[in-house]
């Protein structure tokens, strides 16, 4: 912990006491540890008053200590740190937390909104996969548990905005959740959809680049509600987390894997597309193909 403490009037005692002029809350520090005073020379310097632990200069107990901007004096466990009312501080942090801009994001509007378009894209997506019958209590049962996935997870991060600057910001929280959540079931069955037109290893690498890309703009909206870091800070934060995840998975799943390939496999999922949109191939090609493929495999045999 930091604090700050002006001195007006010389001497001045510093300690644990209540009477002291600058009071610390230091367990290993005397009631009446030290104490300020001008020199007839106008120097200040600070006396150890008999104290239990003493004045430490660079780790060295001294009796006393001159002091000069920037001089730094261990008092038990805490280090005081000198400076003159012309030391120079650094600039002031702008704080994005007041940008008007974010009240929208706070509304509750906005975050019912975020939630709605979020279980919207979920029920979709779910009709969507399925390859069985299913019911509208199906769908509204696994909504209501997204609704309670997001809730929790807006839940945790309210709580580190709590801890971090002081502010639940839950609402903010459900409404980046819940627009993560629908951008990401939109994205995920366009993603397969693309993959099932377009079965190339390279059009999968970059589909999963957009999921990390996205994923990352997921946790930089969550920290500019539970963090006073830069703009630039959280974008380091934020992708280097996610990249971090999408290379712990990518271990275990190479890890489960029998055999190591640098190919991604195919999703082999069936979508309903038009059929000319499917990359396909003439009968009469078939059959030519596969008469070369006999003849090559009577050459071998012969």
């Amino acid at each position: 912990m930091r604090d700050r403490f002006r001195v007006t009037s010389f001497p001045a005692t510093i300690g644990r006491g209540y009477a002291s002029d600058v009071i610390l809350d230091d367990a290993y520090v005397s009631p009446q540890h030290a104490r300020l005073v001008i020199t007839p020379e106008g120097n200040v310097v600070l006396e150890d008053l008999g104290s239990t632990n003493g004045l430490r200069v660079a780790g060295s107990r001294v009796p006393r200590a001159a002091l000069h901007p920037g001089a730094q004096v261990r008092l038990g466990h805490t280090t005081l740190r000198f400076a003159t009312p012309d030391t120079p501080v650094a600039p002031a942090l702008h704080d994005g937390l007041t940008d008007p801009r974010l009240n929208t994001v706070r509304s509750k509007r906005s975050a019912v909104v975020a939630l709605l378009a979020g279980l919207a894209a979920f029920v979709l997506w779910s009709w969507g996969e399925s390859i069985e019958r299913i019911t509208a209590a199906d769908l509204v049962g696994e909504a209501i548990g997204v609704m309670a996935g997001i809730a929790m997870w807006a839940g945790v991060w309210a709580l580190a905005s709590r801890l971090a600057v002081h502010r639940f910001e839950f609402l903010a929280h459900v409404t980046v959740a819940s627009t993560a959540v629908a951008v990401i079931f939109v994205y995920t069955e366009l993603g397969s959809y693309v993959q099932f037109l377009i079965p190339a290893p390279a059009v999968a690498a970059a589909v999963a680049i957009g999921g990390v890309a996205w994923g990352a703009a997921w946790l930089y909206g969550h920290l500019s509600f539970a963090s006073r870091l830069t703009p630039h800070r959280r974008f380091a934060w934020a992708t280097s987390i996610t990249v971090g995840l999408l290379v712990v998975g990518w271990v275990l799943t190479l890890a489960e894997q029998e055999s190591f390939s640098v190919f991604t496999d195919d999703p082999g999922v069936l979508k309903p597309v038009p059929a000319g949109l499917v990359p396909a191939r003439s009968v009469d090609d078939y059959v030519a193909e596969l008469a070369e493929l006999k003849a090559e495999v009577d050459g071998l045999v012969d």
